[in-house]
């Protein structure tokens, strides 16, 4: 494995998953790890497979994405949460950032922005 490998959780179900996975399979620093979660698995998984960045598309799971963030923030502290949103970006972003979300980006910014927040070391919740 590649030194300073991103091992990333990414739900490869939807369209822009595996969109994104396309994208994201050329860069041989990022193991993609498909998953599907909600909060009942959403720990063993994140045990399991142990990740370094994890991707909530909050469209797809808009109640529980609060809660799930939150567990994961709990558990894992270290491991960066990025939420992705399509619309209601207002009302989303303020309940996943109170959640624990180290970002959260828009879906139709799937190139360089959300990639640049899944590599970069640190995040201080940039918004696009």
């Amino acid at each position: 494995m590649v030194e300073n490998t991103i091992r990333l959780l990414l739900d490869k179900s939807t369209l822009f998953g595996k969109t994104l996975a396309g994208i994201l399979k050329k860069d041989i620093r990022i193991k993609l790890i498909n998953y599907q979660f909600d909060e009942e698995n959403i720990i063993e998984i994140v045990q399991k497979n142990n990740p370094s960045v994890i991707l909530i598309d909050t469209d797809f799971c808009f109640e529980k994405a609060p809660l799930i963030i939150k567990l994961i923030k709990e558990n894992f502290p270290t491991i960066k949460v990025i939420s992705l949103y399509l619309w209601n970006k207002s009302l989303l972003q303020e309940k996943m950032l109170e959640a624990g979300a180290d970002t959260h980006l828009s879906k139709f910014d799937h190139g360089a922005n959300i990639i640049e927040a899944i590599k970069k070391r640190e995040l201080k919740t940039i918004l696009f």
